[in-house]
């Protein structure tokens, strides 16, 4: 989810059940995450304050990786520095007529 249109769902409060308290739909899955001893999770690039609460909450026990490099606003230093293990990185070296600066360029 690293497209703007996703800006939604990372803004949306749930509440779980009658007895919690409202918290945001990617804190939900988050915590189900961890307790549930995944392996990672998926961040989009283009949020990068988003990325660095995920690795501060996960104690970096989960790989952050994070779609939405490049064509869709995404900064592959800014998302590595908040915390993303892997970048996703699709169109921008797919389309590009030298991939393989494209590819450099980004780091």
């Amino acid at each position: 989810m690293s497209a703007p249109e996703a800006k939604m769902s990372y803004d949306m409060n749930v509440k779980p059940s009658k007895n919690s308290k409202t918290m945001s739909l990617y804190q939900l899955f988050l915590d189900w995450s961890i307790s549930n001893k995944a392996d990672g999770i998926i961040v989009g690039a283009t949020f990068p304050k988003i990325i660095s609460h995920c690795k501060k909450i996960t104690s970096k026990k989960l790989d952050i990786y994070s779609p939405g490099i490049g064509t869709q606003g995404g900064d592959a230093k800014q998302a590595i520095r908040n915390g993303s293990d892997f970048l996703i990185v699709g169109r921008t070296i797919l389309n590009s007529k030298d991939p393989v600066y494209t590819a450099k360029q980004l780091l």
